[in-house]
Formats: C-alpha cells, sequence, structure tokens
C-alpha cells in the first residue's frame, strides 16, 4: 500500500521539490499531481513578476535584461515539464497496477 500525506509545504527550492518528486512512488498519484500544481502555481506567480519586470524596465545594460529572459525561459521549459509530468503520472495511475 501507497502512504498517502500531504505536505502542505509550497515547493520553491527545486532541489527540495525534484526530491519530493523523485520519491513520488512512495506516495499517491495525487500526491505527486498536488506537488506538481504547488510548483505550477509557485512558477507561474514568478513568471508574471519576471515579466513585469521586463515590460516596465528600462534596463541600462544588455546584461539584467539578458540574465531576466534566462529565468523567463526557464520558468516558460519547467511549466512545460510539469505539464508532461503531470500528463505521465495521470497514465501511469489509469495503468492496470503492477504486482
Amino acid at each position: 500500500m501507497r502512504a498517502r500525506y500531504r505536505s502542505r509545504q509550497v515547493a520553491t527550492d527545486r532541489v527540495v521539490f525534484a526530491l519530493k518528486l523523485f520519491f513520488g512512488e512512495f506516495a499517491s498519484p495525487d500526491t505527486a499531481r498536488a506537488q506538481l500544481a504547488a510548483y505550477r502555481r509557485f512558477l507561474t506567480r514568478r513568471l508574471e513578476r519576471y515579466e513585469a519586470l521586463r515590460n516596465g524596465s528600462r534596463f541600462n545594460s544588455i546584461y539584467p535584461q539578458h540574465v531576466l529572459q534566462h529565468g523567463i525561459t526557464r520558468a516558460h521549459a519547467t511549466l512545460a515539464w510539469i505539464d508532461e509530468t503531470t500528463a505521465a503520472i495521470e497514465t501511469d495511475a489509469a495503468a492496470p497496477q503492477r504486482l
């Protein structure tokens, strides 16, 4: 039987989040989906802040602009990964249970 737990901790640290998902097989698929949803909310808020900075700032140098673009690109890539991973978890949860 899989252990069931709900974490109220928001997954803000990539390392902590990766560890939680890595050990997802010891929890329910619902728990993994909840962790992914929490990470998605965190990244969405961060991406909104980054895009507001990009749209409202005038940089005196190209360097801050490129660092900000790196964060935006990375957030988009991670959000796509969350979608892919959520779909894989749902597919796996719907498959017949292995013994």
